[in-house]
């Protein structure tokens, strides 16, 4: 008992099936493209103004061999507050004194921390010395 006609030859059933196959694919990729799209609106929590950047490395392409004069030329355009990306960590640069002034007055206490690492809780014995210990009163 045969499932498919026999007018189809084995070259064109290879070709349905792989037709069938990309379309499927296409379907998912599209669907889960849509699925990952923020539905509303919200404006509050959008990042500054910073230069496009390619998928995997980001915005590594626009640092030359002095990267203090490229972020220079970008804080020109962009302004003094711009938001990069170095591979896949985000980077906030602020290059003006008066805004540099202004975000370590409001947000100090989120800058005054150095990041958790295994090896910083190694190294100084479960961030216990003053150098990787966190804000805080101890």
């Amino acid at each position: 008992m045969e499932i498919l006609p026999e007018s189809l030859d084995s070259i064109s059933l290879l070709w349905l099936l792989t037709g069938i196959t990309l379309l499927l694919l296409f379907f998912l990729l599209h669907s889960f493209r849509l699925w990952k799209v923020p539905r509303t609106n919200n404006l509050e929590n959008l990042p500054p103004p910073g230069p496009s950047r390619l998928p995997i490395i980001g915005n590594l392409h626009q640092l030359g061999t002095l990267p203090h004069v490229s972020l220079s030329k970008l804080s020109q355009k962009y302004g003094p507050v711009m938001h990069l990306k170095l591979g896949q960590i985000p980077l906030l640069v602020i290059s003006s004194p008066e805004m540099a002034k202004e975000v370590l007055k409001i947000h100090d206490s989120k800058c005054c921390s150095r990041p958790d690492s295994c090896g910083t809780r190694k190294l100084s014995y479960n961030r216990k010395d003053i150098t990787f210990s966190p804000y805080g009163d101890y």
